[in-house]
């Protein structure tokens, strides 16, 4: 089958994060895209979001040796400076996650956003 790239566009009125996409000719595609702002709004850091914690527990799945962290399917986590894996660790270990934005002292959000 022939493939197609297309661009993409959130379903947001008025956003305008899109993303290529990739598929045969013949297969449907999703409509309904939402971008990374609007899939989970409330794990966006922002002005009004400066901090944001996760604690992840881990838990026997039904597949043999499947220990995952609770927040879904994976049996992996890293970040910024470290990585914690399931199998490591007791069911009933948690992994509590934080992030905090300290942004400069006196200056406006405006003065914020010219200096990047």
């Amino acid at each position: 089958m022939t493939r197609r790239t297309l661009i993409d566009y959130c379903k947001t009125a008025g956003c305008r994060e899109n993303r290529l996409i990739e598929y045969e000719r013949g297969r449907s595609r999703r409509e309904d895209w939402l971008c990374f702002r609007h899939r989970h709004p409330e794990e966006l850091l922002s002005e009004s979001n400066r901090e944001i914690t996760k604690t992840l527990t881990v838990v026997q799945r039904g597949d043999p040796g499947g220990r995952h962290f609770f927040d879904g399917k994976i049996g992996m986590v890293s970040g910024p400076g470290f990585v914690a894996v399931a199998q490591d660790w007791p069911l009933g270990t948690r992994l509590h996650v934080a992030v905090r934005v300290e942004c400069p002292a006196g200056l406006s959000p405006e003065e914020r956003e010219e200096a990047q």
